[in-house]
């Protein structure tokens, strides 16, 4: 039994280690070294605590026709953590997509996908436990038009 455990909290801590670096590769910007032109980070990293009950929302935008935004969460009292996209302003034309992974539970990963300007359906997980860590990724490929004047902003709902 003990044995059982034991590989399973090390699985657990791979799985985590390998979704970081699977995030910091998305967000990396690839440069010659001959380019002359400014690096501009579209995406970008939010942490929130979530208590128990509460929601939040976390509004952002992007100039750029492909966008990710990771929100770390660290859950306390939660049992379930849901994220779905709740407005995209701007009358944008695309896909998003959502990835909801977290510890404990039975169900620790799930996704959620859909046209814009729909934002459902919610992707759900089970935290397990009185205080559990989650990561949220939401992903907008837009196809309409965008640039600085022009961009498109999108809200992603956390809670439980």
């Amino acid at each position: 039994m003990k044995g059982s455990q034991r590989i399973k909290s090390i699985l657990l801590i791979l799985n985590a280690a390998s979704m970081i670096t699977v995030i910091l590769l998305l967000y990396s910007t690839p440069a010659k070294a001959d380019d002359s032109q400014d690096i501009l980070l579209s995406q970008s990293f939010t942490y929130v605590t979530l208590l128990s009950g509460n929601a939040i929302n976390i509004t952002n935008t992007q100039t750029t026709p492909f966008g990710v935004h990771s929100v770390f969460v660290t859950s306390i009292g939660n049992n379930t953590l849901s994220a779905n996209m709740q407005s995209i302003a701007n009358a944008a034309s695309g896909l998003w997509f959502i990835s909801l992974f977290g510890t404990g539970g039975r169900t620790w990963a799930d996704f959620s996908l859909g046209v814009i300007p729909a934002t459902n359906p919610a992707a759900v997980i089970d935290i397990g436990s009185s205080v559990g860590f989650s990561l949220a990724t939401a992903t907008l490929l837009v196809t309409s038009p965008l640039d600085a004047e022009n961009p498109v902003s999108s809200t992603i709902r956390i809670a439980p």
